[in-house]
């Protein structure tokens, strides 16, 4: 236990103690390895590409950056090197062969790896060995009793994995540089993730509540995104935003003559079976791929605000409560070109699994008659009106009241402490802190600025959660004073935490201007104001809002802990002092 630090690790150890549930893998399937490696590799429907193909061709004709190319036709022998090391994967695949290994060889496999990269490099070509893979096949579900309810995952070849790492880095500087991913795409992009695309989309909605509008929700879910993506528009897509004809080869080469075999967790393997659609979930290319072909799908919504994070797609809307039925049509307009392109492209939107919701004040809420106007509809599916959804792991209701979500955090830590206290409570107590840390923190910690506007009675209730953890650690009785040992674990209280965690946030949006869609919300007064005024160049101006909800948003929350404390946002510093710096400061006021 000392010497791991990850999550993951640790809850390996406690699973091979027999302590806690294995959500992810079964020890036996429901189903064959080959009925999975068949439904894995499944194409779905065949259809005509070519017209969608010659768009993208005829795009990067007409594209005002034509002169913006990608060229990737050599790599050097510490470049190749830097890769290896930042290899981190332990699973094997095909081939046998460990990245660990690797590593302890570099001096000697880098050179070699170097001249064999820079062949396929100048050759347009991707090794057929290196396509093939193991797929693991995950739980989508607790219990899953059909090929559906899995997920695959890829163990590939260890020289594939470090000469995917070398493209990677290559294309995304590109991307980046050329700005080619949609802002609102939050997924696989620095600065960026499940937490800002939330803030995004609910600071948004509690501006529209501010106003007395009404929201209109719809979570798009896509059946099977990864799996799905056909390579022949995928290279279109690649050609359009100016990789070199060598370039697009290579990738042709990449993505053809796959093949996979899964694996079961005891061992057997399926028969072998060609890959002709999909992009290798287990590399880290297929991220990157994955939001560049989906990106085009953006410029289908006209009239809804949307935020995108990898496949999942929201799209909202607000409006009067008068204007609702005008409106739900807007959406439906949205969701009829969203399914246009999804059948032009070869992707499917599962109607099952896709929600909408209709958010705002109780009591808009209340007066809402939904049969009174068209269902939200997509390719003539009417979608399921919810109360309750689950977005990107966050409990999201229709008046945003959070008792749902506090609830499943709390019920998370007590079931984790549960398995704790059976098995570590004799541990030493820096052990006990660092399983705490690993294992429990988590849970307070993911995605929290989502729901930055906790009433007292919630903060309440993770609050005596936060200290069942303190006890655990420090071995309390339970009506011992808490505080002391807060000071002695270095730990933050409740209130502290999400102080620290809006001013991390705020500086990291500050110092990078990232995410776009979060930075140009925040505007210093001197940026408004002609005539000069004290205090301008250090003051975020407040926008004008007219609710106790809005003022308790991520934005205004940031913006007066910014006004208040504008000495400490010095942007020179690092993220991680300016973090210690803000925390030691918290925590001295225990003392105090």
């Amino acid at each position: 236990f000392q010497i791991k630090r990850n999550p993951k690790d640790l809850w390996n150890i406690f699973r091979g103690l027999g302590v806690g549930k294995d959500t992810k893998s079964a020890k036996s399937l429901p189903v064959s390895v080959d009925a999975l490696n068949e439904h894995f590799t499944n194409t779905g429907p065949d259809f005509d590409a070519s017209n969608v193909i010659r768009s993208y061709n005829f795009a990067r004709q007409f594209d005002r950056n034509y002169d913006r190319e990608l060229v990737f036709d050599s790599i050097s022998e510490e470049r190749v090197r830097e890769c290896l090391l930042q290899v981190k994967s332990t699973a094997v695949g095909s081939d046998g062969m460990s990245v660990e290994i690797l590593h302890m060889l570099v001096d000697v496999v880098a050179p070699v790896l170097c001249h064999i990269f820079n062949k396929c490099l100048e050759a347009g070509y991707y090794p057929a060995q290196w396509k093939k893979s193991i797929v693991m096949p995950l739980n989508k579900v607790p219990n899953p009793a059909t090929v559906n309810e899995f997920r695959g995952i890829n163990l590939l070849c260890a020289p594939g994995k470090i000469f995917d790492k070398a493209i990677y880095q290559e294309l995304n500087n590109y991307v980046i540089t050329n700005n080619i991913i949609n802002d609102k795409q939050s997924a696989y992009k620095a600065c960026y993730s499940a937490e800002t695309a939330l803030i995004g989309v609910l600071d948004d909605v509690r501006r529209a509540m501010d106003n007395r509008k009404l929201t209109i929700y719809v979570g798009v879910d896509f059946s099977r995104a990864f799996d799905l993506v056909r390579h022949d528009i995928l290279l279109a897509v690649l050609h359009s935003i100016g990789l070199t004809e060598k370039l697009v080869k290579l990738f042709a080469s990449y993505l053809s003559g796959r093949c996979q075999s899964t694996r079961s967790p005891d061992g057997n393997l399926s028969t072998w079976r060609d890959v002709s659609v999909g992009i290798p979930q287990g590399s880290v290319l297929s991220g990157l791929l994955f939001v560049i072909f989906i990106n085009p799908l953006l410029s289908a919504i006209w009239n809804c605000n949307y935020m995108m994070y990898a496949d999942d797609l929201q799209l909202y809307i607000s409006c009067r409560a008068d204007d609702i039925e005008d409106y739900v049509c807007r959406v439906n307009e949205d969701l009829a070109r969203l399914h246009d392109w999804c059948r032009e492209h070869g992707m499917t939107i599962n109607a099952l699994k896709s929600k909408a919701m209709f958010i705002g004040n109780t009591k808009l809420i209340a007066k809402l008659r939904v049969d009174s106007f068209p269902p939200i509809a997509v390719g003539g599916a009417a979608l399921e009106i919810t109360q309750e959804f689950k977005n990107l792991g966050i409990l999201v209701t229709t008046t945003l009241n959070w008792n749902s979500q506090v609830t499943a955090i709390c019920k998370k830590v007590y079931g984790g402490l549960y398995q704790l206290r059976r098995i570590a409570v004799d541990f030493p107590k820096n052990i006990r802190k660092q399983l705490a840390q690993s294992l429990l923190i988590p849970y307070f910690e993911y995605a929290s600025l989502a729901y930055c506007d906790l009433n007292g009675e919630q903060m309440d209730k993770l609050q005596k959660t936060l200290n069942c953890i303190v006890r655990f650690v420090c071995r309390l009785k339970w009506d011992a004073h808490v505080t002391p040992s807060y000071i002695e674990l270095g730990w933050l209280k409740i209130p502290e935490r999400k102080k620290l965690s809006i001013a991390v946030m705020l500086f990291k949006i500050l110092k990078f201007q990232k995410p776009v869609y979060l930075y140009n919300q925040f505007t210093l007064l001197s940026a408004v104001h002609d005539v000069p005024t004290r205090n301008a160049m250090t003051t975020l101006q407040i926008p004008v809002h007219n609710t106790i909800l809005f003022s308790k948003s991520f934005l205004l929350q940031s913006i007066n802990l910014y006004n208040t404390n504008s000495e400490l946002f010095d942007l020179s510093k690092t993220v991680t002092a300016f973090r210690n710096e803000y925390k030691n400061l918290l925590l001295d006021r225990y003392s105090n």
